[in-house]
Order: structure tokens, then C-alpha cells, then sequence
């Protein structure tokens, strides 16, 4: 009995913490498949990948907390043998950084 604890532990650990995540130009927006937050890109403290662990999982920190906390975690759509960093990584980073710019050339 206690095994199968630990293993529903760790499986509720590992994929019901887990939120979807979609971005457009100036939004991320995060949702738990009941509720559903937008966050503007500029709030975005940092973006890292764990390159060790399956399924493959992307954190996103907050500069302030939100309704998920100061962050979340998700795991992108990947294949079996990815090593590098995922292109939404990227995408994410690259949306971050263009949304600060903009918000840099708007305060000047």
C-alpha cells in the first residue's frame, strides 16, 4: 500500500502541477484546464528548460505572483530524442525580449 502512495504522490507531482500554455505578441496565457490567466510578456522574470528530465519540462518565473504562483511549469509537444533546447523555448524568449523593446521605446 505505501508504494503505490509514493507513486501517486510522485505522479500527481509531476503532471497535475502541469499548465498549458499558449503566447501571442504582448500575452502569455496559462490555465490549468479550469481556469485560465493572461500575464503580459514583460512580467516574465525568466524561462528555463530541464534538459535531463521526461517528459522534458519548460519553467516560467514571474516577476509578481499570480494566480499559479510566482510560476509555472509545462512540457511542450517533443519527441523521444530531443536534446537541445525546444523551439518554443525560443519562440517564448524571443516574444519576451521584442515585448520589453517595445515597452523600453514607448517609456523614451
Amino acid at each position: 500500500m505505501f508504494p503505490l502512495g509514493i507513486f501517486f504522490g510522485w505522479l500527481f507531482w509531476c503532471h497535475f502541477r502541469l499548465k498549458r500554455v499558449c503566447i501571442d505578441k504582448k500575452t502569455i496565457f496559462v490555465s490549468n484546464y479550469l481556469k485560465e490567466i493572461q500575464v503580459p510578456l514583460v512580467k516574465i522574470e525568466n524561462i528555463n528548460s530541464g534538459l535531463l528530465s521526461r517528459p522534458r519540462l519548460i519553467t516560467v518565473k514571474f516577476i509578481n505572483k499570480t494566480l499559479f504562483g510566482s510560476s509555472i511549469v509545462f512540457a511542450p509537444p517533443s519527441g523521444f530524442f530531443d536534446f537541445d533546447h525546444y523551439p518554443i523555448e525560443a519562440e517564448i524568449r524571443d516574444a519576451i525580449g521584442k515585448a520589453k523593446k517595445k515597452r523600453l521605446l514607448k517609456v523614451k
